[in-house]
């Protein structure tokens, strides 16, 4: 299989982002709510026409930054995304 879907499956979301040929990927915070005395954010995003909803505290979203920055080095993720803040 080739595409965008066999890039998440088999170089995860750092690959998928310097794929050139991938369909567009999005990701947005739609809100969020307490749990457990722990807060959530509702995460929404779609990708190959698929779309998909979570809730995650703020330490696992923490730790896709953290690995989308490594992937794509410093440099290239203040580039891409100049002026989003975390």
């Amino acid at each position: 299989m080739n595409g965008p879907a066999a890039t998440m499956r088999s170089g995860g979301l750092v690959s998928y982002l310097e794929d050139p040929n991938a369909c567009s990927l999005t990701i947005e915070v739609a809100g969020h709510h307490e749990r457990d005395r722990h807060t959530y954010y509702d995460v929404k995003g779609t990708a190959g026409g698929h779309a998909w909803a979570v809730s995650k505290r703020l330490v696992e979203l923490r730790q896709l930054h953290d690995r989308v920055v490594a992937g794509l080095g410093r440099a290239a993720y203040e580039q891409r995304f100049a002026g989003v803040k975390f």
